[in-house]
This record gives C-alpha cells, sequence and structure tokens, in this order.
C-alpha cells in the first residue's frame, strides 16, 4: 500500500495533509490533488456507451 500511496503522492495526482485530531492523535489524510484525474477516468466509460447504436430514437 505504501508503494501505492508514494507513486500517486509523487505524480501529483494526491497531496497528504498532516493534522492532529483533538490535539493529540496524528492524522494522514490524502484527498484528490485536483479532478482531472478522476474526470478522465469517468469520461472513458461515458464515451464508450455514447455510440449511436446505444441512443433510442
Amino acid at each position: 500500500m505504501e508503494g501505492a500511496r508514494q507513486g500517486l503522492l509523487e505524480k501529483g495526482v494526491i497531496r497528504e495533509e498532516r493534522a492532529r485530531r483533538w490535539g493529540i492523535s496524528p492524522v494522514n489524510r490524502y484527498p484528490e490533488a485536483d479532478g482531472t484525474a478522476e474526470e478522465g477516468v469517468r469520461a472513458k466509460p461515458a464515451a464508450v456507451t455514447a455510440t449511436p447504436w446505444s441512443r433510442r430514437v
């Protein structure tokens, strides 16, 4: 898991946020850096299913 996370951090897909919960427990979050990667992944199935043969007339 560490290798996958490190790869995504290096590519800039996610970013690391460090904080403390209630000032005691360390918490690491890895939110998406920008939405372009997700948009690209979601666009592929949409492009495949939006063919002229799949539309109802």
